[in-house]
Protein backbone atom coordinates (compact mmCIF):
# COMPACT_ATOMS: atom_id res chain seq x y z
CA UNK A 1 0.00 0.00 0.00
CA UNK A 2 1.37 3.42 -0.99
CA UNK A 3 1.85 6.28 1.48
CA UNK A 4 -1.02 8.16 -0.14
CA UNK A 5 -3.34 5.17 0.21
CA UNK A 6 -2.31 4.74 3.86
CA UNK A 7 -3.07 8.40 4.49
CA UNK A 8 -6.49 8.19 2.83
CA UNK A 9 -7.32 5.08 4.86
CA UNK A 10 -6.21 6.79 8.06
CA UNK A 11 -8.22 9.94 7.22
CA UNK A 12 -11.31 7.90 6.41
CA UNK A 13 -11.22 6.23 9.81
CA UNK A 14 -10.90 9.56 11.56
CA UNK A 15 -13.82 11.12 9.71
CA UNK A 16 -16.07 8.10 10.30
CA UNK A 17 -15.70 8.24 14.06
CA UNK A 18 -19.06 8.53 15.80
CA UNK A 19 -18.26 11.62 17.87
CA UNK A 20 -20.10 14.65 19.17
CA UNK A 21 -19.17 16.69 16.10
CA UNK A 22 -18.20 19.75 18.15
CA UNK A 23 -15.76 22.40 17.00
CA UNK A 24 -13.01 20.92 19.17
CA UNK A 25 -13.69 17.45 17.77
CA UNK A 26 -13.28 18.69 14.20
CA UNK A 27 -10.13 20.60 15.03
CA UNK A 28 -8.73 17.62 16.93
CA UNK A 29 -9.39 15.41 13.88
CA UNK A 30 -7.31 17.75 11.73
CA UNK A 31 -4.45 17.81 14.21
CA UNK A 32 -4.37 14.04 14.73
CA UNK A 33 -4.44 13.43 10.98
CA UNK A 34 -1.66 15.98 10.47
CA UNK A 35 0.68 14.15 12.86
CA UNK A 36 0.76 11.03 10.68
CA UNK A 37 0.49 12.71 7.28
CA UNK A 38 3.24 13.27 4.76
CA UNK A 39 4.66 16.77 4.90
CA UNK A 40 2.45 18.48 2.29
CA UNK A 41 -0.72 16.94 3.72
CA UNK A 42 0.53 17.95 7.17
CA UNK A 43 0.67 21.55 5.98
CA UNK A 44 -2.76 21.36 4.35
CA UNK A 45 -4.50 19.87 7.39
CA UNK A 46 -2.89 22.29 9.81
CA UNK A 47 -3.71 25.31 7.68
CA UNK A 48 -7.31 24.15 7.24
CA UNK A 49 -7.49 23.78 11.01
CA UNK A 50 -6.31 27.37 11.35
CA UNK A 51 -9.22 28.54 9.19
CA UNK A 52 -11.57 27.11 11.84
CA UNK A 53 -10.45 29.42 14.64
CA UNK A 54 -10.20 33.10 15.38
CA UNK A 55 -6.79 33.92 13.92
CA UNK A 56 -6.05 36.33 16.75
CA UNK A 57 -5.97 33.33 19.09
CA UNK A 58 -3.16 31.67 17.17
CA UNK A 59 -1.34 34.88 16.22
CA UNK A 60 -1.55 34.35 12.46
CA UNK A 61 -2.58 36.98 9.94
CA UNK A 62 -5.02 36.02 7.20
CA UNK A 63 -2.72 37.08 4.36
CA UNK A 64 0.09 34.76 5.53
CA UNK A 65 -2.36 31.91 6.00
CA UNK A 66 -3.85 32.37 2.53
CA UNK A 67 -0.37 32.52 0.97
CA UNK A 68 0.82 29.33 2.67
CA UNK A 69 -2.38 27.50 1.78
CA UNK A 70 -2.34 28.55 -1.89
CA UNK A 71 1.26 27.36 -2.26
CA UNK A 72 0.58 24.09 -0.43
CA UNK A 73 -2.39 23.26 -2.64
CA UNK A 74 -0.39 24.23 -5.73
CA UNK A 75 2.27 21.65 -4.90
CA UNK A 76 -0.31 19.02 -3.89
CA UNK A 77 -2.16 19.48 -7.19
CA UNK A 78 1.00 18.96 -9.23
CA UNK A 79 1.37 15.50 -10.72
CA UNK A 80 5.10 14.77 -10.46
CA UNK A 81 4.80 11.08 -11.40
CA UNK A 82 4.73 11.85 -15.11
CA UNK A 83 7.39 12.84 -17.62
CA UNK A 84 5.83 16.29 -17.90
CA UNK A 85 5.66 18.36 -14.70
CA UNK A 86 3.54 21.50 -14.73
CA UNK A 87 2.96 23.32 -11.45
CA UNK A 88 -0.66 24.41 -11.10
CA UNK A 89 -0.20 27.72 -9.27
CA UNK A 90 -3.39 28.91 -7.60
CA UNK A 91 -2.70 32.54 -8.42
CA UNK A 92 -2.19 34.54 -11.59
CA UNK A 93 1.32 34.77 -13.02
CA UNK A 94 2.15 38.40 -12.36
CA UNK A 95 5.16 40.26 -11.00
CA UNK A 96 3.16 41.19 -7.89
CA UNK A 97 2.25 37.57 -7.16
CA UNK A 98 5.82 36.42 -7.77
CA UNK A 99 6.95 38.93 -5.14
CA UNK A 100 4.19 37.87 -2.75
CA UNK A 101 4.10 34.09 -3.19
CA UNK A 102 7.46 32.99 -4.61
CA UNK A 103 10.18 35.45 -3.69
CA UNK A 104 10.02 34.86 0.11
CA UNK A 105 11.35 31.30 -0.27
CA UNK A 106 12.87 31.06 -3.74
CA UNK A 107 16.66 31.08 -4.08
CA UNK A 108 18.82 32.03 -7.09
CA UNK A 109 19.12 28.51 -8.47
CA UNK A 110 18.75 27.32 -12.07
CA UNK A 111 15.49 25.55 -12.89
CA UNK A 112 15.65 23.28 -15.90
CA UNK A 113 12.97 21.96 -18.21
CA UNK A 114 12.41 18.62 -19.92
CA UNK A 115 12.53 18.21 -23.68
CA UNK A 116 11.97 15.21 -25.92
CA UNK A 117 14.20 16.28 -28.82
CA UNK A 118 17.12 18.62 -29.45
CA UNK A 119 14.85 20.82 -31.55
CA UNK A 120 12.35 20.99 -28.70
CA UNK A 121 15.15 21.89 -26.27
CA UNK A 122 16.46 24.68 -28.49
CA UNK A 123 12.98 26.07 -29.02
CA UNK A 124 12.29 26.17 -25.29
CA UNK A 125 15.70 27.61 -24.52
CA UNK A 126 15.15 30.43 -27.01
CA UNK A 127 11.78 31.22 -25.46
CA UNK A 128 13.37 31.30 -22.02
CA UNK A 129 16.16 33.62 -23.15
CA UNK A 130 13.62 35.97 -24.67
CA UNK A 131 11.85 36.37 -21.32
CA UNK A 132 13.00 39.75 -19.99
CA UNK A 133 12.61 39.22 -16.25
CA UNK A 134 13.19 36.73 -13.45
CA UNK A 135 9.54 36.39 -12.54
CA UNK A 136 8.52 35.68 -16.14
CA UNK A 137 11.23 33.03 -16.55
CA UNK A 138 10.15 31.37 -13.32
CA UNK A 139 6.51 30.98 -14.38
CA UNK A 140 7.55 30.01 -17.89
CA UNK A 141 9.70 27.11 -16.67
CA UNK A 142 7.35 25.88 -13.94
CA UNK A 143 4.10 26.09 -15.85
CA UNK A 144 4.75 26.05 -19.60
CA UNK A 145 8.11 24.49 -20.48
CA UNK A 146 7.70 21.23 -18.50
CA UNK A 147 9.84 21.35 -15.37
CA UNK A 148 12.12 18.35 -14.94
CA UNK A 149 11.99 16.09 -11.89
CA UNK A 150 15.17 17.26 -10.19
CA UNK A 151 14.16 20.90 -10.49
CA UNK A 152 10.67 20.17 -9.15
CA UNK A 153 12.13 18.30 -6.17
CA UNK A 154 14.44 21.22 -5.47
CA UNK A 155 11.58 23.70 -5.78
CA UNK A 156 9.41 21.64 -3.46
CA UNK A 157 12.24 21.33 -0.95
CA UNK A 158 12.87 25.07 -0.87
CA UNK A 159 9.18 25.73 -0.26
CA UNK A 160 8.97 23.16 2.54
CA UNK A 161 12.11 24.48 4.22
CA UNK A 162 10.46 27.91 4.37
CA UNK A 163 6.90 26.85 5.12
CA UNK A 164 7.22 23.99 7.61
CA UNK A 165 8.59 25.97 10.59
CA UNK A 166 5.78 28.51 10.17
CA UNK A 167 3.08 25.85 9.94
CA UNK A 168 4.40 23.89 12.91
CA UNK A 169 4.14 27.07 14.98
CA UNK A 170 0.52 27.28 13.86
CA UNK A 171 0.08 23.61 14.79
CA UNK A 172 1.38 24.31 18.29
CA UNK A 173 -1.01 27.24 18.74
CA UNK A 174 -3.94 25.19 17.42
CA UNK A 175 -3.22 22.33 19.79
CA UNK A 176 -3.69 24.78 22.68
CA UNK A 177 -7.28 25.36 21.50
CA UNK A 178 -8.27 21.71 22.06
CA UNK A 179 -9.04 20.11 25.41
CA UNK A 180 -6.41 17.36 25.92
CA UNK A 181 -9.19 14.91 26.81
CA UNK A 182 -10.89 15.47 23.46
CA UNK A 183 -7.61 15.19 21.61
CA UNK A 184 -6.93 11.88 23.37
CA UNK A 185 -10.44 10.66 22.63
CA UNK A 186 -10.00 11.25 18.91
CA UNK A 187 -6.55 9.66 18.92
CA UNK A 188 -7.81 6.61 20.84
CA UNK A 189 -10.77 6.25 18.50
CA UNK A 190 -8.55 6.24 15.43
CA UNK A 191 -6.13 3.75 16.97
CA UNK A 192 -9.05 1.54 18.03
CA UNK A 193 -10.50 1.59 14.53
CA UNK A 194 -7.12 0.68 13.10
CA UNK A 195 -6.71 -2.24 15.50
CA UNK A 196 -10.16 -3.60 14.62
CA UNK A 197 -9.38 -3.34 10.94
CA UNK A 198 -6.13 -5.28 11.39
CA UNK A 199 -7.91 -7.94 13.47
CA UNK A 200 -10.54 -8.43 10.78
CA UNK A 201 -7.82 -8.87 8.17
CA UNK A 202 -6.05 -11.41 10.36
Amino acid sequence: MSEEEKFEQFASKALRLNRRGSFEQMLANHLVLAVNADVLHKLRLTLEGAYMVDLDKIKVDRESLDRLYALTISFLNTNYKTDVITVSWLFTETKENYTKFIQPWMQPIPLTFSSCTEFDRQKKQKKLEESPSEWQRFFLVTKELNLNHSSFSLLRGLFLKWALPQVMTVFKMLSMQVDPAIYQEVLTGIKGGKAKSEDSLG
